[in-house]
């Protein structure tokens, strides 16, 4: 196997020449102490800001035997004479200079090429490792018998708040951590294994030297080279160990190339990212996942897509990726056992709502025409399910224009006829047909089309709730409507009453407060408490003086991902976990405000 990888690797990374520095003995060798060397790589580049306090996270260990490799991509501000000085001060210290530009994959492969630890350990110069962190990895490295134990991470952005990034994506699933089998954790790391999750970064996981070499792997060059790496690095060692403590906090800087939009060059090298992938696919025996890696791959092209707002040239080089090397066209994906992907071409259409000028069925043809069949008719009985709802919604309140809505529910019985047609010959569909998968298409854009027309309408059309006993808004929005039902799936377990229930019981709902503080309410009928419960948390609105919901869910995204009220959940798990309901008060002083200002 690993033959056959370096027969290819000239031709996917060739190794580029590199000019490198070093101080002598360039460790803190002692072979005496019962402690292998742990070989720390550590890349930068134009990281003056974040360089020092990686490093001195990484000196301040208090493992007694490890080397630090800092390599130098031809950096143009201050970071190498920062990187300089602190050398100078620790003969723990290497520096590898790079004679060109690589990027951050090449230059760990040239920090490897020079490492002399047992154990090798990925750094980026915008991650900080927690203390303890080195003993710990290598004390669960010798305890398991494992050449790979994987840290779990948190991470903190510009405005000082940090979340903990590794919970927030697998729900604090206590089965995910331990020790895995390689295929498994493959498995997780494609998110086919539904409560299982790995993660996809290449930094924070001690790695057994001599078992990496032999494996023949590197890291290519471009973006996304942890995407052709991580999961052939988990298969090839057979066996890992995922650690629930957090080992690296990660920090996110505006204008790294994970938070940039993409351009078109960018979309166009990841052909090369793709056919990466189905090298090593073949080389590490993992084949039989090709279809789930292209999932994966498709899933992550959207989402970095969507960061920014993309000009013609971007969609229409996305358009060529997705319909080619990432095309799912005449595969059936939608099988009872398999992912539900009807995100696709939901993130389509988020990412040509960020447009200023209006796009048309042609480029919606062109985006979504690599989506499986069975995919698009999955969308378009998701956007006929949202427009009923929509309309039997409307007739529950007292309107007054029923004419309207009528006209609405006249529209949509030509696509419901469609449904109904095609449901006999499109369920689990494959077809080759191209007239009938035109039209799928078609019709996938026409009845977004008329949800989003039906959503002005509506608002337009000023349905009203009257009477005491309802709780409908002046004037129903279908659009907040759409995003509560968006969120039940994450609340199932959290019936409405009973939380309304509870916030009433506890009395930390103050509707003068609502009121006073959100004018925007003040010509509000309904009950006060229902429109917090089922709106006004979600959007940052906070239920009394003391508690801070915008703060509260961005420094737990978790709860918003849930579809958890922020005060409700504060009340029924943070308090208990010593989160804080705002930057001002802790969870003991929050109590005792309440307490003595409840009205």
């Amino acid at each position: 196997m690993v033959k056959e990888f370096m027969d290819i690797a000239d031709r996917v990374s060739p190794q580029e020449e590199t000019v490198y520095v070093m101080n002598s003995p360039g460790r803190n060798s002692d072979p005496d102490s019962g402690f292998p060397l742990i070989s720390v790589i550590l890349p930068f580049y134009n990281d003056e800001k974040n360089i020092g306090e990686a490093v001195e996270g990484i000196i301040g260990q208090d493992y007694p035997n490890f080397e630090l490799i800092l390599v130098d991509d031809v950096s143009r501000d201050g970071s190498l004479k920062i990187a300089e000085d602190m050398e100078a001060r620790d003969p723990r210290i290497r520096i590898l200079k790079h004679s060109h530009n690589q990027g951050a994959g090449p230059a760990r492969n040239s920090g490897v090429q020079i490492a002399g630890g047992e154990y090798l350990l990925f750094m980026d110069s915008d991650d900080i490792l927690k203390p303890g962190a080195l003993t710990l990895l290598h004390k669960t490295a010798v305890r398991e018998q494992s050449k790979i134990v994987i840290g779990s991470c948190n991470q903190i952005d510009e405005a000082g708040i940090i979340t903990d990034h590794d919970r927030a994506r697998d729900f604090g699933c206590e089965e995910c951590f331990g020790v895995i089998n390689g295929e498994e954790a493959v498995r997780r790391w494609l998110n086919i294994e539904r409560g299982g999750f790995l993660p996809v970064r290449p930094w924070g996981i001690l790695i057994e030297t001599e078992m990496y070499r032999k494996s023949g792997l590197f890291f290519c060059t471009g973006e996304h080279e942890d995407l052709t790496w991580t999961p052939f690095l988990y298969k090839f060692a057979g066996k890992v160990v995922y650690l629930k403590d957090i080992i690296v906090t990660y920090q996110i800087r505006q204008g790294s190339i994970i938070n940039s939009p993409y351009s078109e060059a960018r979309v166009r090298r990841y052909h090369k990212v793709w056919d990466d992938t189905v090298e090593r696919l073949n080389v590490y025996d993992l084949q039989e996942y090709e279809r789930d890696f292209k999932i994966f791959h498709i899933g992550n092209f959207l989402w970095q897509l969507s960061l920014g707002v993309p000009g013609r040239d971007v969609l229409d080089a996305a358009a060529e990726l997705l319909g080619s090397s990432l095309s799912l066209k005449g595969e059936k994906i939608l099988d009872k056992s398999g992912p539900d992907l009807g995100y696709m071409p939901e993130m389509v259409i988020r990412i040509l709502q960020h447009l200023e000028w209006d796009w048309d069925i042609q480029l919606w043809t062109r985006l979504v025409s690599g989506f499986s069949d069975d995919i698009l008719y999955k969308f378009i009985k998701k956007k006929l399910t949202a427009i009923r709802n929509m309309i039997w919604r409307a007739q529950m309140v007292n309107d007054n224009d029923r004419e309207k809505i009528q006209e609405l529910k006249t529209e949509l019985s030509e696509f419901e006829a469609l449904n109904e047609e095609k449901d006999n010959q499109i369920s689990g569909l494959v077809t080759e047909n191209e007239r009938l998968r035109k039209r799928l298409i078609e019709v996938s854009f026409y009845l977004n089309t008329l949800l989003t027309d039906m959503d002005k309408r509506v608002v337009a059309s000023n349905v009203r709730a009257r009477g005491p006993r309802h709780f409908g808004v002046d004037v129903f929005r279908p659009s907040v409507f759409l995003l509560l039902i968006k969120r039940l799936p994450g609340i199932r377990s959290l019936r409405e009453a009973g939380i309304i229930k509870a916030l009433e019981k506890s009395g930390q709902f103050s509707p003068r407060f609502y009121r006073e503080t959100y004018t925007d309410l003040e010509e509000y009928q309904g009950d006060l408490l229902l429109h917090f419960v089922r709106y006004g948390g979600y959007e940052g609105r906070s239920p009394n003086r003391y508690f801070d919901s915008k703060w509260y869910l961005n420094s737990n995204p978790i709860v918003e991902k849930k579809g958890i009220n922020p005060l409700y959940h504060f009340l029924q798990y943070g308090m208990k976990e010593g989160l804080w309901p705002s930057p001002d008060y802790s969870p003991a002083e929050y109590r005792e405000l309440v307490s003595q200002n409840q009205e």
